[in-house]
């Protein structure tokens, strides 16, 4: 589900790590990759029929495999470039011929594009390794963690950086000014969220705000923590209204109701558990003054076992 890709995103950067998996089949033919609206067959099923596509010009099929990889590099962004990429290493690798390709490709690829497909595996591998040594957690707001991250990517991709991770950077971009958005009431708050998300339109799909009901949950998500629960509630009809059906609308609320009593179970929990411990150290400095430790111990760890017991059986 896409959605989970934007909160994985958010609790990443807020907390300790940061990294975005994506989709990155690279069992794909070229076609495949240039239209992400097909559907895509399982790695597994047509790796090994994809490794052995010849791309060489030099054969009946070579010359319009060959432009059509040659267009695709040219025009694509993105994921759909770093597929294009791996599918093409995969290919030669199988067929043992990379080099006679790039040989080929070098006249008919600008220079810039020659060099990222030719360094595309070691630029790559230094990438994965850049992520997995960075110590994001040590930086303290997000947007100073964004930064740190994109001027690491940039030390390896170079001047294509922008344009190989732009997938990953319009996710980074979102999550940072989702967490810059100011409302001094629910009104604001509502009409900021739906210019936020209107400026966000063209890259929808990739953000998982291609459904209504996930612009929903964006919203009340994102919803300022300065407001109490009438605003909420207030912001969250607004939403509903504007993003869900009648039957939407009916579950939310349920599930809403649902969060609600968990919440103040939560709460009773924690009150009445203070409360027994409170009433016990007041015990231990009087009618049971008398126990040893050992004694003690056993008693007050029975007493916090029998509440326990006692709170979640009714």
């Amino acid at each position: 589900m896409r959605l989970f890709i934007i909160f994985t995103v958010l609790t990443f950067l807020v907390g300790t790590g940061f990294w975005i998996s994506f989709d990155g089949d690279t069992g794909q033919t070229f076609t495949e990759v240039a239209n992400s609206s097909q559907k895509k067959e399982p790695v597994g099923e047509n790796s090994s029929k994809n490794s052995r596509i010849d791309l060489s010009v030099n054969n009946d099929n070579g010359s319009e495999r060959r432009i059509e990889l040659l267009d695709q590099l040219q025009d694509s962004e993105g994921q759909a470039l770093q597929n294009i990429m791996d599918t093409f290493w995969m290919s030669c690798r199988a067929n043992n011929n990379c080099q006679q390709l790039l040989a080929e490709y070098q006249a008919r690829l600008s220079l810039s594009d020659y060099r990222l497909l030719k360094y595309y595996p070691e630029l790559n591998k230094q990438w994965q390794q850049v992520l997995g040594e960075l110590e994001l957690n040590q930086i303290a707001t997000l947007s100073e963690r964004i930064e740190e991250l994109k001027n690491q990517a940039s030390l390896v991709w170079g001047s294509d950086v922008s344009r190989i991770l732009q997938d990953e950077f319009a996710l980074y971009d979102f999550t940072l000014e989702s967490h810059a958005l100011e409302a001094n009431n629910p009104e604001q708050y509502i009409d900021n969220f739906e210019n936020f998300i209107g400026r966000w339109e063209d890259k929808a799909q990739l953000l998982g705000i291609d459904s209504d009901s996930a612009i929903f949950e964006i919203g009340i998500d994102l919803i300022p923590e300065h407001f109490d629960a009438s605003d909420r509630e207030y912001i969250s009809d607004n939403l509903a209204s504007t993003y869900l059906s009648a039957l939407q609308k009916e579950s939310l609320l349920l599930r809403l109701q649902q969060v609600a009593a968990q919440k103040q179970n939560v709460k009773d929990y924690n009150s009445q558990l203070l409360q027994l411990k409170n009433d016990l150290n007041q015990q231990r400095s009087s009618s049971a003054s008398n126990m040893s430790d050992a004694e003690w111990k056993v008693y007050y760890e029975t007493e916090i076992r029998k509440f326990r017991v006692n709170f979640f059986s009714h």
